[in-house]
């Protein structure tokens, strides 16, 4: 099943119609909606890219620039 918003996924799971891949930070709603929550394992990491004009980008688009940068230095 394909939906638009993340959210329109747990009606259907709850009503039996089958099981959804959502992010781990769901599980406590899925817990607290009488849904049952299994780990996928191992844990993976995908891999992602940022895409960009290479026009001068706006202030916030810079902000979010930045922030991504920083991000991936402290992470990598």
């Amino acid at each position: 099943m394909k939906v638009a918003h993340r959210t329109s996924i747990l009606p259907p799971v709850l009503g039996g119609e089958g099981h959804a891949v959502m992010p781990s930070t769901w599980a406590v709603l899925d817990n607290r909606s009488g849904l049952g929550t299994v780990m996928i394992e191992p844990v993976f990491r995908p891999e992602v890219a940022l895409l960009s004009s290479e026009t001068k980008p706006t202030l916030a688009a810079g902000s979010f620039l930045a922030a991504a940068a920083n991000q991936h230095a402290a992470h990598g």
